[in-house]
């Protein structure tokens, strides 16, 4: 293989790593918004519809956070499997090479 395909397909290995920590660092904060429940006793007026209003900020954050970390994962991984594809191509591509290599090789001998 040719060392700017390889360069390429660690790119590939370095992006999804980049991606997987971006996941677990929105993953930590979803984890880390989904402990910040307030009850109504918790703010001085508006009471009970404060608190409504609060939790459904809260909670719609929550589901941003989750939802890009599953994202975020998912790129990572997508990422994975087309380095995955490009090699076993490559691969693939070697051997053929390689075996039409060996028949003119035998052909000329």
């Amino acid at each position: 293989m040719n060392d700017g395909f390889e360069a390429a397909l660690d790119d590939f290995k370095g992006e999804a790593k980049i991606w997987d920590g971006i996941s677990d660092d929105l993953a930590k904060a979803a984890g880390a918004v989904s402990g910040l429940t307030l009850d109504s006793t918790a703010f001085k007026s508006g009471g009970d519809g404060a608190a409504r209003s609060y939790e459904s900020v809260r909670s719609a954050v929550e589901k941003l956070l989750r939802g890009g970390a599953t994202e975020t994962a998912g790129a990572a991984q997508a990422l994975r499997q087309a380095k995955d594809l490009y090699q076993k191509e490559e691969d693939a591509i070697l051997a053929r090479a390689n075996k039409l290599v060996g028949q003119l090789n035998l052909l000329g001998s």
